[in-house]
């Protein structure tokens, strides 16, 4: 399957990936394959300048202008993986309050299904919104009867 990335969603992908440390005997096997298929090429960190001192601070817009959308094609196993790293990191980042629009638009790529799974971190989220106000109106119960 065929999936066309941005200069940011590649490196946000990269680093998704690299925090990965437990799965299956398959899917550890696989990790390195898929990170260098992700990975920027010669040619590409030519046309970044990475590693010019003088030159190293094109951002993402200028990144994606000198490079533009790149296609990769993953094939099953790959897709489970990046799939798997994506709904974690995601889930994490939105328990953190940390989630961004990059992130979703990436997790939209990836999760087959991805509205059902925002879904389901919003019903996450109101359930601890319910459980911490639970605990605050429980402490205050407690002080006035103190």
């Amino acid at each position: 399957m065929k999936f066309e990335l941005t200069v940011r969603e590649r490196l946000m992908l990269m680093l998704i990936l690299s925090k990965t440390g437990t799965g299956s005997i398959t899917q550890l096997k696989a990790m390195p394959g898929l990170r260098q298929l992700i990975a920027f090429n010669d040619d590409e960190n030519k046309l970044l300048k990475v590693g010019d001192v003088e030159s190293a601070d094109l951002g993402y817009d200028q990144a994606e202008k000198v490079l533009g959308v790149t296609e990769f094609e993953f094939n099953r196993v790959q897709r489970r993986i990046i799939e798997r790293q994506v709904r974690s990191v995601l889930k994490q980042l939105s328990e953190n309050e940390s989630l961004t629009n990059a992130h979703l638009d990436l997790g939209m790529k990836f999760i087959p299904n991805s509205a059902e799974f925002i879904a389901q971190l919003e019903q996450a989220e109101v359930k601890i919104a319910e459980a911490m106000a639970e605990a605050e109106t429980n402490a205050h119960n407690k002080e006035t009867l103190q």
